[in-house]
C-alpha cells in the first residue's frame, strides 16, 4: 500500500454493458481484483473477481520468463510436447468457461435481487 495508495475500490468503472443494463457483466472487477492483488489485498481481490489474482501472477511469470529471454539472448521454450501445448490449450478453454459460468452465476444472483449490484 505504500507504492499504490488509496482503495482498489477507487477509480473509474466502465463496462458497457453494465452502463447499458445495470447488471454486471462477467469481467466485472476484474480491473478492481487486479489492482488489489497488485497492493498485496488478496482477499479483496479476490471478492472483486475470482480471476484478478492468477491474472496478475500469470502476467508476472510471463514477464519474467521475457525477461529471462531478453538477457540470455536466445529462445527459451517451455512446452515442447503436443501433448503439453493440448494441455494449456484447455486450459485457456477452462479459463473461459469459468468467467462465463462466474458471470452467468453473478447475473442470475442480481437479476433476482440475492446479490447486490456493485
Amino acid at each position: 500500500t505504500l507504492l499504490f495508495p488509496g482503495s482498489a475500490a477507487d477509480g473509474i468503472i466502465f463496462c458497457p454493458f453494465r452502463a447499458l443494463t445495470g447488471f454486471s457483466c462477467p469481467g466485472c472487477g476484474m480491473t478492481r481484483s487486479c489492482t488489489a492483488a497488485v497492493r498485496g489485498q488478496l482477499w479483496h481481490a479476490l471478492e472483486f473477481h475470482p480471476l484478478g489474482v492468477p491474472l496478475v501472477v500469470g502476467f508476472t511469470l510471463v514477464a519474467l520468463w521475457r525477461l529471462a529471454q531478453n538477457l540470455t539472448g536466445r529462445r527459451l521454450e517451455l512446452i515442447r510436447s503436443k501433448r503439453a501445448r493440448a494441455y494449456v490449450s484447455s486450459a485457456y478453454i477452462g479459463m473461459l468457461i469459468f468467467v462465463l459460468g462466474f458471470g452467468g452465476l453473478r447475473l442470475a444472483l442480481e437479476v433476482s435481487g440475492i446479490l447486490t449490484r456493485w
